[in-house]
């Protein structure tokens, strides 16, 4: 199967991880994710290898193979700002479990929060 070097980094970035938590979440090699994300071009990696990381990157193997796109669409909400703050293991963990079980990605989650905030802090005071 292909993986573009670009994809895979730029899921990977998205995804809030390192190439190390990448490689122990997809159970790959550091050095195959090193290899492929510093290739100049397409990848051609087995089967096991392209589903192992299009799970750990919650993606499909399709995704993997296609380079990123800078017309895409963003999000209104925030959009054009990357996160650059380190995201502890746990919490990283948690916004994983709510993309599992309400389809909300890292990212989106990241961005309604403030939404939310407000969202609780005005329910709490109505409540008081």
């Amino acid at each position: 199967m292909k993986i573009h070097p670009e994809a895979l980094k730029t899921l990977r970035k998205r995804a809030g991880l390192t190439q190390e938590i990448l490689a122990e979440d997809g159970k790959v090699g550091l050095s195959t994710i090193k290899r492929m994300e510093s290739s100049k071009k397409t990848n051609n990696a087995q089967p096991r290898v392209a589903k192992a990381l299009a799970n750990a990157l919650h993606c499909r193997d399709e995704e993997l193979a296609t380079p990123p796109s800078s017309d895409k669409k963003r999000s209104s909400i925030g959009a054009g700002f990357p996160i650059k703050e380190h995201i502890y293991w746990d919490t990283v963990q948690s916004f994983r479990m709510n993309e599992f079980t309400y389809g909300t990605s890292m990212r989106a989650q990241i961005e309604m929060a403030p939404l939310l905030f407000k969202l609780m802090a005005e329910g709490s005071l109505k409540w008081r």
